[in-house]
């Protein structure tokens, strides 16, 4: 009996003496370090592709930029006036304004024609203004400035 007992006291004591495998705090930093750096590294190179490839991109005007710029103004008149685009010199802009009622209500087709790629590009808007200011009906005289030129900008 004491030698069964013996068996089982001396392999708890050789489990009890096998040295522990784990990592120590310094260790799980120091990897945690490298995998950070290396997290941003990558980060930082997705970064600056995606800067990369908005300047390779080109910018394009798009037809809603052409309602803000003839918009502006209180009163409309009937006709086709052009519209400048300062900031796209291979576009050009046009609005047809029409009376829709006599109580100041003007229906204005806008027209982009972007002549930068082949083939030219044109797009369309449609807009309904209410410009009570506006002289309507018939004997009404001129009221946009520059209206002579038919120009406005």
């Amino acid at each position: 009996m004491k030698t069964g007992g013996n068996q089982v006291e001396s392999s708890q004591e050789h489990t009890a003496r096998r040295p522990q495998t784990a990592f120590t705090l310094l260790e799980v930093m120091i990897a945690l370090l490298i995998f950070f750096m290396c997290i941003f590294g990558i980060l930082e190179l997705v970064s600056q592709n995606l800067k990369a490839a908005r300047a390779l991109q080109k910018s394009r005007p798009n037809v809603s930029v052409l309602p803000a710029k003839f918009g502006i103004t209180n009163v409309f008149q009937e006709g086709t006036f052009d519209i400048s685009l300062e900031e796209f010199p291979n576009a050009s802009g046009t609005a047809l304004v029409t009376e829709v009622a006599t109580n100041g209500l003007f229906k204005v087709e806008f027209v982009l024609v972007d002549s930068s790629v082949s083939p030219p590009v044109r797009e369309t808007l449609v807009a309904l203004f209410y410009r009570p200011g506006s002289q309507t009906g018939p004997g009404r005289t001129l009221t946009l400035p520059n209206a002579g030129s038919g120009r406005i900008r």
